[in-house]
């Protein structure tokens, strides 16, 4: 389990008490982004409102960055939020362990450079600045399937 970034700390921008923090796991992971906007009340034309055909259970972090690249404020709010909040989280473990490659997974890795953009803005923001241009942040290859091969993996070393 070392290395669980998924369980480090971040602002958590959903709670009603001021500095409050969350794992970064249950803000900014793919199911975490779903149920947040499954439950988000919008308004009927809103993009993300339309691309979901007014179904708000089939919304999903695709649709989020569709609808912002459509100019949806909703989600461009949450996107920067999630871009903030993951950025810090992974600017600290620039800083600490130095990567000169950092593989983002997950459901939350199809939502492409909609994330990627401002999630590297973040970064370059926060990280140890003579680190600054020793990085490359990228979607991993694997896709939603980074979790299940990961688990494969792991199985396959216990037997």
């Amino acid at each position: 389990g070392a290395g669980e970034l998924g369980y480090t700390r971040v602002p958590d921008w959903t709670s009603p008490i001021p500095g409050a923090s969350d794992a970064l796991e249950r803000l900014c992971s793919g199911w975490a982004i779903e149920r947040r906007i499954q439950e988000a009340l919008l308004e009927p034309d809103a993009p993300l409102a339309r691309l979901s055909k007014g179904k708000p259970q089939n919304r999903t972090c695709a649709m989020l960055a569709e609808a912002m690249r459509q100019g949806d404020p909703y989600a461009c709010a949450e996107i920067e939020r999630i871009a903030h909040a993951l950025g810090l989280a992974i600017a600290n473990v620039i800083t600490l362990a130095h990567p000169e490659r950092v593989a983002v997974g997950g459901g939350v890795s199809l939502m492409g450079e909609t994330l990627f953009e401002p999630l590297r803005r973040a970064v370059h923001e926060y990280v140890f600045k003579p680190y600054r241009s020793h990085y490359v942040i990228v979607p991993s290859e694997l896709g939603e399937q980074a979790v299940p091969v990961g688990a494969i993996l792991l199985a396959q070393e216990s037997v």
